[in-house]
């Protein structure tokens, strides 16, 4: 069966399925609402780590009682730290994609493994 909305332009879609956004955030509870807020502010990001490295991670977070996520951030952090004062040098070999110059090689004798 069609909807009286059918047809609309994309202008009048977006402004009604906002509504219907906010009718639903109305119901939701303080800390609902509180978590939804958190999770919108949250930037994600993919990367591609060897199967080792994931493990490692994972590993740590266990032992440290926190998340993998903020563990990897943390070591980004202060990897870029190190990196900028120079006293991180990176391992870099000739790519053979025409989108970088360079690959970063990393392996478990650079986390010590």
């Amino acid at each position: 069966m069609n909807s009286p909305w059918d047809g609309l332009s994309p202008d009048v879609d977006a402004v009604l399925a906002g509504g219907e956004r906010r009718q639903e955030s109305r119901s939701l509870t303080r800390a609902e609402k509180k978590e939804r807020s958190r999770q919108a502010a949250r930037v994600r990001v993919t990367l591609d780590v060897p199967d080792w490295l994931k493990a490692e991670l994972l590993r740590l977070a266990d032992q440290e009682q926190t998340s993998a996520s903020s563990i990897a951030a943390f070591l980004i952090a202060r990897g870029i730290r190190e990196l900028r004062k120079g006293t991180l040098v990176l391992s870099k070999t000739a790519s053979e994609s025409p989108k970088f110059v360079f690959l970063v090689e990393v392996s478990e004798s650079d986390a010590g493994l």
